[in-house]
């Protein structure tokens, strides 16, 4: 499993998504797994979002998980846990092609998974 860490919402920006609109619905069902969790251990927990840390700046840029940083800030949360990938943000075609793949190729958006809104 990749190292992760805490990262303020606040440090998040919106760069190599993939996305024109966030599914609301998606981003509710997100929040209450996120509640589930703070009040049970044996909750399903969902992944850690994967960033890329920006240059000359103590910001990073989503690659994976902007639906998923909408619910904890839905919720009042102030950070969420992160891979931050070694990718360089030079790679443009490479961070796009990651994105697409996490938000078409995933397990959640296949029917019958536990994150599937199908």
């Amino acid at each position: 499993m990749p190292k992760t860490i805490m990262i303020s919402l606040d440090k998040l920006v919106n760069k190599y998504d993939v996305r024109v609109a966030l599914d609301e619905d998606r981003v509710i069902q997100f929040a209450g797994m996120y509640d589930d969790v703070t009040r049970n251990d044996n909750a399903p927990k969902l992944p850690p979002i994967e960033v890329i840390k920006l240059p000359d700046t103590d910001k990073y840029a989503f690659v994976d998980g902007r639906t998923r940083a909408a619910a904890r800030d839905l919720l009042g949360l102030q950070d969420i846990e992160a891979v931050v990938l070694s990718i360089s943000s030079a790679d443009v075609v490479g961070l796009f092609a990651r994105a697409l793949h996490a938000n078409w190729a995933a397990p959640s958006h296949r029917p019958g998974s536990i994150l599937s809104t199908r």
